[in-house]
């Protein structure tokens, strides 16, 4: 009973994160281009240090355009899933809180349900 469980939840936080995935990368596209350069995403320090976004960039930018389209985001995200497991509470709630404090600085009590 438990596996089952934990098979469902793993399931639904990886469809819960593939709905949040995209408004992140909405929330980043700051100039709503439908791509995010390099500024864009040094913006966002939550995700990581000016190093680790600049390896992110080369990494997720497929085509060297020096922009991450949506679907080199979604790319990104889906190898990222593939590296470290189903996504589980803690890496869900972690997108979450980013997107959240991307969007409107906090995570209310009803996202926590």
């Amino acid at each position: 009973m438990a596996d089952q469980k934990t098979r469902i939840a793993a399931k639904t936080y990886e469809a819960e994160l593939g709905d949040l995935w995209p408004k992140i990368f909405l929330a980043i596209d700051s100039d709503n281009s439908g791509s995010i350069n390099r500024a864009e995403l040094l913006k966002v320090e939550r995700l990581g240090s000016a190093q680790q976004l600049v390896k992110l960039m080369r990494a997720a930018d497929d085509n060297n355009d020096n922009e991450i389209s949506m679907e080199e985001w979604a790319e990104m995200f889906d190898t990222l899933c593939t590296r470290m497991g189903k996504p589980n509470r803690e890496t869900y709630f972690k997108c979450l809180k980013m997107y959240n404090s991307l969007t409107h600085g906090g995570v209310d009590g009803n996202e926590l349900e």
